[in-house]
């Protein structure tokens, strides 16, 4: 029974179901329906609002409002145009003087341009080969020729031929300072210009130095007393006021076996054997030869001034009478042991010695004197001061004239090439003038006349 009724039930359910689901469809029909007519109806209103908007805003009658305006903007420009051109020029002319400006400046281009007169760039343009020549070029050149004349002039101070050149010119001035600086005095050869004298000056000075075999003061003691006694030669006769006096015992020493220059020798040995202390206290002042020239003239007066100094205080009135005839004493003692009676009278050898003391201060002194005031005061210091410049420009032109082991030119031979070139650079200007500046600008300016044209058109 119930399952029945359940079926009963379902079946019911079910009808009511469908029932339902058909008024669905249909609504859903009607709705449709409706749908499609609404959307017809806005259609036909959206077109008759559109269709009203067009009727009242003209668009339909557009192209020829256009083509009305459009005529009458062309009339206006047209108007404009013949304003502009009106050449009566009074004040309707809106751009009269804007336009004479421009017609002006036309003007001036056109001049510019054109082929015809002297202010053309045209003709200004051709005339550069002879401005490059006479404003450039010639002056350049006139200025290389005058230092090729300041050279050539120079060089003919020299009078030397061939000077022509910086190397030459310096050559020539450096053989002149070669000259002055000289060379040193080697062997027997002589020295000549400064060094020449700076070492003779030396030599005087290693003469006064003990070594090298020149014994030193002591050696030139003897040299100045064989000067004031004589040594037998036409160079060194000695004084006739010392030679008279011991004429008599000199021709005892002939007449006893023996030449006349022993008893020279027996003075000059036994004066300066007296005088050792004297020798001594000068061969202190100078010790060594110095590289200045003042230097060595110097230790050399010192030298001779304390020999001077001691010298004199043994010469002196009173001591000479003790100091001489000590001396003569001795070479008295000689001629005995040579049994020479002669020189048993000592008067004349006494009086003999003490002119040969005073003679020899006095000889001595000179020489002091001499070198001091001709040598280290007038000469000395200035040849000191001259040397090294001397010695440095020498070296300096030497360096500028010297050729390289590498075939490098001399400083001054690349002066003498660096003018060269410019003489060479000159001379190619013009070439280079044309071909690298003007030729250019000519082919721009040929076209002006042409681009000028073009814009009047």
């Amino acid at each position: 029974m119930a399952g029945k009724r359940l079926l009963q039930a379902a079946t019911v359910a079910k009808k009511a179901v469908e029932s339902e689901v058909t008024k669905a469809l249909e609504a859903v029909v009607d709705m449709d329906k409706s749908l499609k007519e609404d959307l017809k109806s806005f259609k036909d209103e959206i077109k008759g609002g559109i269709r009203d908007v067009i009727d009242k805003s003209g668009v339909n009658d557009l192209d020829t409002l256009v083509k009305s305006d459009l005529g009458r903007l062309r009339e206006r420009i047209k108007g404009l145009r013949d304003k502009v051109k009106n050449e009566i020029g009074d004040d309707s002319n809106i751009v009269r003087q804007q336009l004479r400006d421009l017609e002006g400046a036309k003007s001036t281009l056109h001049k510019l341009a054109s082929k015809i007169g002297p202010e053309s760039i045209v003709a200004l343009t051709a005339g550069l080969d002879t401005k490059f020549t006479d404003v450039i070029q010639q002056p350049l050149k006139k200025l290389i020729d005058d230092v090729n004349t300041a050279i050539g002039a120079l060089g003919e101070k020299f009078d030397k031929p061939d000077t022509n050149t910086f190397e030459s010119i310096f050559e020539h001035i450096r053989d002149k300072v070669g000259a002055i600086k000289g060379r040193p005095k080697v062997g027997r050869s002589n020295g000549s210009g400064l060094d020449g004298i700076v070492s003779e000056v030396k030599g005087l000075a290693r003469a006064f130095v003990p070594g090298s075999g020149q014994n030193g003061f002591k050696a030139r003691v003897g040299g100045w007393l064989e000067g004031v006694i004589g040594n037998g030669t036409k160079s060194k006769p000695g004084l006739q006021a010392v030679n008279t006096l011991l004429a008599e015992y000199q021709n005892a020493a002939k007449g006893g076996g023996h030449d006349e220059q022993a008893l020279r020798d027996q003075v000059k040995n036994h004066i300066m054997a007296a005088l050792n202390s004297q020798i001594g206290a000068a061969q202190g002042k100078i010790g060594a030869v110095k590289e200045g020239i003042k230097e060595n003239l110097t230790a050399i007066v010192s030298a001779c001034e304390e020999f001077v100094s001691k010298l004199d205080e043994k010469i002196t009135k009173t001591e000479i009478e003790r100091f001489a005839p000590a001396i003569a004493g001795q070479i008295q003692g000689w001629g005995t042991r040579q049994l020479l009676h002669t020189y048993n009278n000592v008067s004349d050898l006494r009086s003999a010695v003490k002119y040969i003391l005073v003679a020899l201060c006095a000889g001595v002194n000179q020489v002091a004197t001499e070198i001091r005031v001709l040598g280290n005061n007038t000469f000395g210091t200035i040849l000191d001061k001259i040397k090294p410049i001397v010695d440095k420009l020498h070296n300096h032109l030497d360096l500028a004239t010297q050729k390289s082991a590498t075939f490098q030119p001399s400083p001054a031979q690349a002066v003498d090439g660096k003018l060269e070139d410019v003489k060479s650079e000159v001379k190619g200007l013009e070439d280079t003038f044309k071909q690298k500046v003007k030729k250019e600008l000519q082919e721009d300016v040929n076209k002006l006349d042409g681009a000028v044209r073009d814009f009047d058109t």
